[in-house]
């Protein structure tokens, strides 16, 4: 051993997915290692998370996201975050000022009726 630590490296979604198809296409683990200079063990780790960032490709809407994104990490509030969404597609489908006054208030009442029968809503301990 060189004694000599290797870097860390933080892989992409896509670069994660296509280390996935080479090993289900037959290759070893440890070229797959060697290629991108990770640990046989991270290779390890990404196989058994295929199915998480399959199901992450299937529900993102914006293709980009693959090439930028390292982790795949849902918002708590996550019907939330949904619903604030397409409620952001909708108006700017329209052609609406997102940064208006009223639209800020229509987002807070988006928050407001999906959340307030929820004991997600309260932030404080009771």
């Amino acid at each position: 051993m060189s004694g000599q630590k290797r870097k860390r490296v933080v892989l992409n979604i896509e670069e994660k997915l296509k280390i996935c198809g080479y090993i289900k296409k037959g290759r070893k683990f440890a070229s797959v290692a060697a290629e991108f200079n990770i640990g046989k063990s991270t290779v390890h780790d990404i196989i058994k998370s295929k199915a998480k960032l399959q199901t992450f490709m299937i529900e993102i809407e914006d293709g980009d996201c693959i090439k930028k994104r390292k982790i795949v990490r849902r918002a708590d509030l996550h019907e939330l975050d949904r619903a604030v969404y397409l409620w952001f597609i909708q108006q700017r489908c329209k052609g609406e000022n997102l940064c208006s006054l009223a639209s800020l208030a229509t987002a807070a009442v988006i928050v407001y009726f999906c959340f307030r029968n929820s004991n997600q809503w309260s932030t404080t301990d009771e």
